[in-house]
């Protein structure tokens, strides 16, 4: 479930040069999107999507940045045995 204003917030990222991916995350009617940045892509980034926010709907968003540590790797998973 998404709703206009997270829709307009990943359109807005996936526009931004650098941007490797953008999707909505967390509970439906709601939440938030996570943007995938290349490092040179990240100064200005916040700002942009505040301002089409903005625009857009007449609310100030909210932004975290973050920077992952450590890398990702595989993960095995077994089917449970019922």
């Amino acid at each position: 479930m998404s709703c206009p204003e997270l829709d307009a917030l990943v359109v807005s990222a996936c526009g931004w040069r650098g941007c490797v991916g953008a999707r909505m995350v967390g509970g439906g009617f709601g939440g938030c999107t996570l943007n995938l940045l290349r490092e040179g892509a990240v100064p200005g980034f916040a700002e942009h999507l505040g301002q089409v926010y903005r625009a857009r709907f007449g609310r100030e968003p909210r932004c975290w940045r973050f920077r992952l540590v450590g890398g990702g790797g595989a993960v095995a998973w077994e089917r449970p045995s019922v």
